[in-house]
């Protein structure tokens, strides 16, 4: 998942770069924001499973409540 969320986030900034029409920019930037989303869901999952018990639960949740990605 990383790696393919990389591959959207990478491809998404080259074809903004040279997007020809503000329709393609629109929607490279739609792909662009969603593999950026899979990124900063997977990322502070992948820390939690990586730490310590004892902050094990602060690693998954404070990122969260910091970056303003409150569950709907």
């Amino acid at each position: 998942m990383f790696i393919a969320s990389s591959l959207l986030y990478f491809t998404g900034g080259l074809v903004m770069l040279w997007s020809p029409n503000v329709y393609v920019l629109l929607l490279v930037r739609f792909v662009d924001g969603f593999g950026v989303s899979v990124v900063v869901s997977l990322v502070p999952n992948d820390f939690s499973k990586m730490s310590p018990p004892e902050i094990h639960g602060s690693l998954n949740t404070l990122p969260w409540f910091f970056g303003g990605m409150f569950p709907s």
